[in-house]
């Protein structure tokens, strides 16, 4: 049973028993309907207890209903603000002397009324003291977590972002690449029709396997963009293609089915390597060979150079075509592309045309402490 409704029923009980003046009951309730505000007007409602008690103080009336001033001290303990409860706490201790001289006008006895009162109300704010403890404790708690489910949110967000971006970056490749060797392928079967209908045959049906293959890997990567926000950021992680080291020797075939002469050479001691590395490297020879079969004039034969070291892998690819503009472009998406995948990895790239004619890309990928 509620506090306010235990007095209430404790003054009816004193009233049919002992019997109530008019004015006692109007105080009586002036001292309890109150409460039902405390919670709404924590300060105002212990005002009007505060002031109704020392007028039962003056006037010698001792109501059961006087212990609603506990419950007003409870609830400014519970609920208002500091200020506040430092005021009401001034106004609280001139009652509680009020009250101790009416109730042992003389001697010693007035101490130990004071020090009684002064129990109670101790008692009452350290219970409501308690009480707004625990509270704001919880409230804190609901707080964190909140706060922590939307970092988590957050970080989601940040990670499936990343994730798109880098499966653009695969779309890009793919596309960039498997389009040149198609262009090419095509190109060259129209050259060779008429006077070698054999291996113009031969260059379409590598068209046909060229264009199956791109037209797979492009399903692979449209169903993680379609399915990743349902599907979660460890699903696009799964499904995202990571081509490496081993798919080296395909795409080189690829290349040269075009008729352009590639030469691969690995020196050092090769050895395993996070499959992001080895996709960054693979990665920035694809564009570097893509970009020879769009730009260069004329190229007869593109070099492909995999040096080991002890703490990186440098990445050399020649042409000996003509040069004619910045192949890519130098804001192209396979530039930018191959400049973010090794700067995972604390590497650079850089590219440019050589003598007497050609153009190369030399890129560097640091193996030890990389970012798996």
């Amino acid at each position: 049973m509620p506090v306010p409704l235990l007095l209430e029923a404790h003054t009816v009980g004193d009233a049919v028993r002992i019997g109530l003046s008019w004015w006692g009951w109007l105080l009586a309730q002036g001292l309890l309907l109150p409460l039902l505000l405390r919670r709404r007007y924590p300060l105002a409602v212990f005002a009007i207890v505060a002031g109704m008690v020392l007028v039962q103080d003056l006037t010698e009336a001792h109501l059961t209903a006087g212990f609603a001033l506990l419950v007003a001290v409870y609830n400014v303990a519970a609920h208002a603000r500091r200020r506040f409860r430092i005021q009401a706490g001034l106004l609280l201790e001139t009652v509680l002397i009020v009250a101790s001289l009416r109730l042992a006008p003389a001697g010693d006895s007035f101490l130990i009324s004071l020090v009684f009162l002064n129990s109670l109300v101790a008692a009452a704010v350290f219970l409501g003291t308690t009480v707004r403890t625990r509270r704001q404790y919880l409230e804190s708690l609901e707080e964190r977590a909140e706060r922590a489910e939307r970092e988590r949110d957050q970080q989601a967000w940040l990670a499936a972002t990343a994730e798109r971006t880098r499966i653009a970056r695969e779309m890009h490749d793919v596309i960039a690449h498997s389009l040149s060797v198609v262009i090419r392928l095509a190109d060259g079967a129209v050259t060779v029709n008429r006077t070698d209908p054999d291996s113009a045959t031969s260059a379409m049906e590598q068209v046909a396997v060229t264009g199956r293959q791109a037209l797979a890997e492009m399903r692979r990567l449209l169903g993680v963009l379609r399915d990743a926000p349902t599907a979660g950021v460890s699903l696009v992680v799964e499904m995202a293609p990571s081509p490496g080291l081993a798919h080296l020797d395909t795409l080189l075939d690829d290349v040269r089915a075009t008729g352009l002469w590639v030469e691969l050479t690995v020196t050092g001691s090769p050895r395993v390597l996070p499959g992001t590395a080895e996709a960054a490297i693979y990665r920035v020879v694809q564009e570097s060979l893509t970009n020879v079969l769009k730009h260069a004039v004329s190229p007869t034969r593109v070099d492909v150079e995999l040096r080991w070291r002890a703490d990186r892998v440098l990445i050399r690819v020649r042409d000996d075509g003509t040069v004619v503009g910045l192949p890519g472009g130098a804001s192209g998406h396979g530039l930018r592309g191959m400049l973010e995948r090794v700067a995972l990895y604390e590497g650079d790239v850089t590219c440019g045309p050589t003598s007497p004619r050609g153009w190369e890309v030399n890129a560097t990928i640091r193996v030890n402490g990389a970012v798996a």
